[in-house]
This record gives C-alpha cells, sequence and structure tokens, in this order.
C-alpha cells in the first residue's frame, strides 16, 4: 500500500482510538458537604467558601499526593483549604514525605512542631509551615489523617494574621465524618 492510501487508514484508526472515554473531573456543585466514597470522608466547609476543584482519585496506588478537593474563601484573603490523599505514609515519616513531596512550589520553613490532633474524631498530626509572601507571612497547616489504605491530608492556607480563616479551617477539619 501506497503512503498516500495509508494515511487514511491510519486517520479513522487514530479517530477511533481517540474517542475512548477520556478521564474528567466531576462537576464543581454548591453542596453544603463534600464527600468522597473511596476516602468515606465527608466534610462540610466554611461557611460561604467556594469549591475551586474537586477529583475523583485514580485507580491503583498514589504514590504523591492528589488534590481531591479545594475551598477557597469568599472575601479577598485567598485562604484556601485543600483535601488531599496519597498512599499510606507512616506516622514517623510525615514531615520527611511532606519535604520530599511539597505542596505548591514554594520553600516553606516548619513553623510549629507537630501537635497531635483530630479529625472527625479520628487521630491526627497537624504540622505548621510558614512562607514570606508578599503581603507578609502565610501559614500553611497540614492535619494528616492515617486511615487503612490512605493517608488523608488537610491542608489549609492563610496570612498569619488572619486567625478567622484559620479557625474556619480547623473547624471544618474537625467537622469530618469517616464511613
Amino acid at each position: 500500500m501506497t503512503p498516500t492510501r495509508l494515511l487514511p487508514v491510519i486517520a479513522v484508526v487514530a479517530l477511533v482510538v481517540g474517542c475512548g472515554e477520556k478521564p474528567h473531573a466531576p462537576p464543581l456543585g454548591r453542596e453544603p458537604t463534600y464527600r468522597n466514597a473511596r476516602t468515606g470522608l465527608t466534610l462540610t466547609p466554611p461557611a460561604g467558601w467556594l469549591m475551586q476543584s474537586r477529583a475523583e482519585p485514580p485507580p491503583g496506588p498514589l504514590p504523591r499526593p492528589v488534590v481531591l478537593a479545594s475551598y477557597l474563601s469568599p472575601k479577598g484573603d485567598r485562604a484556601m483549604l485543600e483535601v488531599e490523599v496519597a498512599n499510606p505514609v507512616p506516622d514517623a515519616d510525615v514531615e520527611k514525605f511532606l519535604a520530599d513531596n511539597p505542596i505548591g512550589g514554594q520553600k516553606w520553613a516548619p513553623k510549629e512542631k507537630r501537635a497531635a490532633a483530630t479529625a472527625g474524631g479520628q487521630a491526627a498530626v497537624r504540622l505548621a509551615y510558614s512562607y514570606p509572601g508578599q503581603k507578609g507571612e502565610i501559614v500553611r497547616e497540614v492535619t494528616v489523617v492515617q486511615r487503612a489504605d490512605l493517608t488523608v491530608f488537610f491542608v489549609t492556607t492563610c496570612y498569619g494574621t488572619d486567625q478567622p480563616a484559620r479557625d474556619a479551617m480547623r473547624r471544618a477539619v474537625d467537622s469530618v465524618s469517616w464511613e
């Protein structure tokens, strides 16, 4: 077969192969709660916060954190709450795992010592980091919950002076329920 006759055959094969179902994010909504069947969690975000992203974790192993949902404060302060998951991370290795898999491109410095916390009644650890932003210190808190087959990270980010946003995000993490 000559190259000119082979071209239409290649085009048809490419069209058929390319028409399979592609992965896509679920639609964003205004639901008052976020639910995820794989993690078994239900989260009530701070009142008025807007969902910015939502995804289902891909099947199989999750060696790096995957963002499942993110919420943004409706105020101009840019406070954000994210729910992320990864393969199980031993509790003793959480700080190293976060250093090896940074969230965002900035170089975050430890701000506070590891603290015991809870998320929906489950034992957790809370780590705090800071970054010198243009308008002042930015604080990132990571509350880590170990589940049987996943590690769940609740990542909250806000200006260091925005204690109301930090408190609202902590209440949201405390509101989590588990199936």
